[in-house]
Protein backbone atom coordinates (compact mmCIF):
# COMPACT_ATOMS: atom_id res chain seq x y z
CA UNK A 1 0.00 0.00 0.00
CA UNK A 2 1.30 3.65 -0.90
CA UNK A 3 0.52 5.09 2.68
CA UNK A 4 -0.88 8.24 0.60
CA UNK A 5 -2.93 10.76 2.91
CA UNK A 6 -6.60 8.98 3.09
CA UNK A 7 -5.21 5.23 2.56
CA UNK A 8 -5.24 2.77 5.33
CA UNK A 9 -1.98 1.30 5.94
CA UNK A 10 -1.32 -2.08 7.17
CA UNK A 11 0.65 -1.10 10.53
CA UNK A 12 1.59 1.97 12.03
CA UNK A 13 5.27 0.67 11.51
CA UNK A 14 4.39 0.83 7.92
CA UNK A 15 3.96 4.88 7.96
CA UNK A 16 7.01 5.49 9.77
CA UNK A 17 8.99 3.47 7.56
CA UNK A 18 7.68 4.54 4.20
CA UNK A 19 8.56 7.91 2.37
CA UNK A 20 12.61 7.70 2.58
CA UNK A 21 14.11 10.85 3.16
CA UNK A 22 11.02 12.98 2.37
CA UNK A 23 10.36 11.77 6.21
CA UNK A 24 13.59 13.08 7.17
CA UNK A 25 12.50 16.61 6.09
CA UNK A 26 9.84 16.94 7.70
CA UNK A 27 7.33 16.21 4.96
CA UNK A 28 4.26 13.89 6.15
CA UNK A 29 1.02 13.11 7.28
CA UNK A 30 0.02 16.87 9.05
CA UNK A 31 -3.84 17.04 10.26
CA UNK A 32 -5.02 20.42 11.27
CA UNK A 33 -4.50 20.77 14.78
CA UNK A 34 -7.09 20.52 17.21
CA UNK A 35 -8.57 23.46 19.38
CA UNK A 36 -10.98 23.71 21.96
CA UNK A 37 -12.35 26.84 23.83
CA UNK A 38 -11.57 27.30 27.82
CA UNK A 39 -13.68 25.31 29.70
CA UNK A 40 -14.36 22.52 26.92
CA UNK A 41 -11.77 19.90 28.28
CA UNK A 42 -14.27 17.68 30.22
CA UNK A 43 -16.83 18.32 27.37
CA UNK A 44 -14.22 16.68 25.19
CA UNK A 45 -13.64 13.23 26.03
CA UNK A 46 -15.68 11.45 23.15
CA UNK A 47 -14.36 14.24 20.63
CA UNK A 48 -10.52 13.65 21.72
CA UNK A 49 -10.73 9.42 21.92
CA UNK A 50 -12.36 10.00 18.15
CA UNK A 51 -9.07 12.37 17.22
CA UNK A 52 -7.22 9.20 19.02
CA UNK A 53 -8.67 6.79 16.48
CA UNK A 54 -7.77 9.58 13.24
CA UNK A 55 -4.22 9.76 14.84
CA UNK A 56 -4.01 5.66 14.49
CA UNK A 57 -5.40 5.45 10.98
CA UNK A 58 -2.86 3.61 10.15
CA UNK A 59 -4.23 0.37 12.22
CA UNK A 60 -6.16 -2.29 10.58
CA UNK A 61 -9.35 -3.21 11.20
CA UNK A 62 -8.95 -5.80 13.82
CA UNK A 63 -6.00 -3.90 15.59
CA UNK A 64 -6.65 -2.54 19.20
CA UNK A 65 -5.89 1.43 19.59
CA UNK A 66 -3.03 2.03 22.50
CA UNK A 67 -3.66 5.28 24.03
CA UNK A 68 -0.79 6.59 25.75
CA UNK A 69 -1.33 9.41 28.21
CA UNK A 70 1.22 11.40 30.34
CA UNK A 71 0.05 13.62 32.51
CA UNK A 72 1.03 15.50 36.14
CA UNK A 73 0.09 14.16 38.64
CA UNK A 74 2.45 15.15 41.47
CA UNK A 75 4.47 18.37 41.21
CA UNK A 76 3.54 21.99 40.50
CA UNK A 77 1.95 20.67 37.92
CA UNK A 78 -0.58 18.47 40.28
CA UNK A 79 -3.43 20.59 40.23
CA UNK A 80 -3.60 20.06 36.16
CA UNK A 81 -3.03 16.52 35.93
CA UNK A 82 -4.79 15.22 38.42
CA UNK A 83 -8.27 16.28 36.83
CA UNK A 84 -6.93 15.68 33.57
CA UNK A 85 -6.05 11.49 34.81
CA UNK A 86 -9.71 11.60 36.08
CA UNK A 87 -10.91 12.77 32.73
CA UNK A 88 -9.66 9.77 30.99
CA UNK A 89 -11.44 7.32 33.23
CA UNK A 90 -13.90 8.42 31.90
CA UNK A 91 -13.39 7.53 28.05
CA UNK A 92 -14.86 4.34 26.36
CA UNK A 93 -13.34 0.84 26.39
CA UNK A 94 -14.01 0.59 22.69
CA UNK A 95 -14.72 2.74 19.58
CA UNK A 96 -16.35 1.70 16.74
CA UNK A 97 -15.45 -1.93 17.37
CA UNK A 98 -11.75 -1.63 18.56
CA UNK A 99 -10.89 -2.50 21.74
CA UNK A 100 -9.15 0.73 23.34
CA UNK A 101 -5.77 0.27 25.47
CA UNK A 102 -4.65 3.10 27.83
CA UNK A 103 -1.68 3.54 29.31
CA UNK A 104 -1.28 6.31 32.15
CA UNK A 105 1.87 7.60 33.17
CA UNK A 106 2.94 10.53 35.58
CA UNK A 107 5.89 12.50 34.48
CA UNK A 108 6.13 14.37 38.09
CA UNK A 109 5.91 17.84 36.35
CA UNK A 110 9.65 16.76 35.26
CA UNK A 111 11.22 17.36 31.84
CA UNK A 112 13.44 14.06 31.95
CA UNK A 113 10.39 12.00 33.15
CA UNK A 114 8.13 13.02 30.73
CA UNK A 115 11.24 12.01 27.81
CA UNK A 116 11.76 8.65 30.07
CA UNK A 117 8.07 8.20 29.80
CA UNK A 118 7.47 9.34 25.85
CA UNK A 119 9.90 6.25 24.97
CA UNK A 120 8.46 3.65 27.32
CA UNK A 121 5.06 4.30 25.84
CA UNK A 122 6.84 4.03 21.77
CA UNK A 123 8.85 1.39 22.39
CA UNK A 124 7.17 -0.81 24.91
CA UNK A 125 3.55 0.04 25.02
CA UNK A 126 3.36 0.65 21.05
CA UNK A 127 1.24 3.32 21.35
CA UNK A 128 -0.30 5.05 18.35
CA UNK A 129 -0.97 8.74 19.87
CA UNK A 130 0.69 10.18 23.18
CA UNK A 131 -1.96 12.69 24.59
CA UNK A 132 -0.35 14.62 27.27
CA UNK A 133 1.66 16.21 28.75
CA UNK A 134 0.35 18.79 31.17
CA UNK A 135 2.49 21.23 30.97
CA UNK A 136 4.34 23.10 28.24
CA UNK A 137 8.21 22.62 29.27
CA UNK A 138 7.08 18.24 30.02
CA UNK A 139 5.47 18.61 26.55
CA UNK A 140 8.34 19.94 24.14
CA UNK A 141 10.57 17.34 26.17
CA UNK A 142 7.85 14.43 25.21
CA UNK A 143 7.70 15.68 21.58
CA UNK A 144 11.42 15.59 20.80
CA UNK A 145 11.18 11.83 21.70
CA UNK A 146 7.59 10.93 19.45
CA UNK A 147 8.33 12.80 17.01
CA UNK A 148 11.60 10.84 16.09
CA UNK A 149 9.31 7.71 16.40
CA UNK A 150 6.83 9.73 14.33
CA UNK A 151 4.16 9.12 16.74
CA UNK A 152 1.94 11.89 17.27
CA UNK A 153 1.33 13.94 20.45
CA UNK A 154 -1.55 15.78 21.75
CA UNK A 155 -0.52 17.93 24.44
CA UNK A 156 -2.76 19.24 27.20
CA UNK A 157 -0.79 22.24 28.00
CA UNK A 158 -0.84 25.88 26.52
CA UNK A 159 2.17 26.91 25.40
CA UNK A 160 2.33 27.90 21.34
CA UNK A 161 5.87 27.01 21.53
CA UNK A 162 4.37 23.37 21.26
CA UNK A 163 2.77 23.60 17.86
CA UNK A 164 4.55 26.70 16.43
CA UNK A 165 6.62 27.13 14.17
CA UNK A 166 4.99 24.43 12.27
CA UNK A 167 8.47 22.63 11.06
CA UNK A 168 10.80 19.85 12.10
CA UNK A 169 9.16 17.62 14.95
CA UNK A 170 6.38 20.12 15.45
CA UNK A 171 4.40 18.14 12.35
CA UNK A 172 3.86 15.04 14.83
CA UNK A 173 2.17 18.02 17.44
CA UNK A 174 -1.26 19.08 18.71
CA UNK A 175 -2.31 20.80 21.67
CA UNK A 176 -6.08 20.89 23.02
CA UNK A 177 -5.95 24.64 24.30
CA UNK A 178 -6.85 27.69 21.94
CA UNK A 179 -3.84 29.53 20.92
CA UNK A 180 -3.52 32.70 23.47
CA UNK A 181 -4.65 35.04 20.31
CA UNK A 182 -7.93 33.05 20.48
CA UNK A 183 -8.47 33.02 24.51
CA UNK A 184 -7.42 36.78 24.58
CA UNK A 185 -10.91 37.75 21.87
CA UNK A 186 -13.09 35.40 23.77
CA UNK A 187 -12.46 37.52 26.51
CA UNK A 188 -12.81 40.53 25.05
CA UNK A 189 -15.92 39.78 23.34
CA UNK A 190 -17.63 38.94 26.42
CA UNK A 191 -16.32 42.33 27.95
CA UNK A 192 -17.77 44.10 24.95
CA UNK A 193 -20.75 42.56 25.00
CA UNK A 194 -21.31 43.49 29.10
CA UNK A 195 -20.27 46.96 27.84
CA UNK A 196 -16.88 46.84 30.15
CA UNK A 197 -14.74 49.83 28.83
Amino acid sequence: MTGAPGTYCQSRQHLRDQGGGQADKGIGPQPPNVFYSKGAFMKSIHKLAAVAVAMAFTLNAQADINIGVMVSTTGPGATLGIPEQNTVKLWPTEIAGQKLNVTVLNDASDTTTAAKNATKLISEDNVDVIVGPSLTPTSLAALDVAAKARTPMISLAGGDSIIYPQDGPRHWAFRMAAPAAVAVNFALDNMLSKGVK
